[in-house]
């Protein structure tokens, strides 16, 4: 079996959550010290998720929703929601919600409907 290649899109909401947490994080941290903790995060994603896509269990938030194709990781106070497209030669890991720990996914995703409507 060859090897595929593997793509990591981030939507417009999962950027958008990222500035947030930025934003609310520096009332009481050094945003620079903010901005280097999640490009941590981004690198260990990045090699766990190049290696298995599927190392991650379902959302179990949105299992609850009756949606069974989305994927959450918990590490460092920071929830990442993604989803994995696999197609023949490649796979793309599409980065849906990037959350503080506490953050609830339902109200997430209820908020981005309202705002965007």
């Amino acid at each position: 079996m060859a090897h595929k290649t593997v793509d990591f899109i981030t939507t417009d909401t999962f950027d958008k959550n990222i500035e947030g947490a930025i934003d609310y994080l520096s009332q009481w941290r050094s945003e620079i010290v903010i901005i280097e903790e999640i490009e941590a995060l981004f690198t260990f994603l990045e090699t766990k998720l190049t290696k298995d896509p599927y190392l991650y269990p379902r959302c179990a938030e949105l299992m609850e929703l009756g949606v069974l194709n989305v994927r959450a990781i918990t590490k460092d106070h920071y929830k990442i929601i993604y989803a994995v497209i696999d197609k023949e030669q490649s796979i793309t890991i599409n980065l849906l919600l990037f959350l503080r720990q506490n953050q609830s996914v339902e109200k997430q995703l209820i908020e981005h409907c309202i705002y965007f409507r």
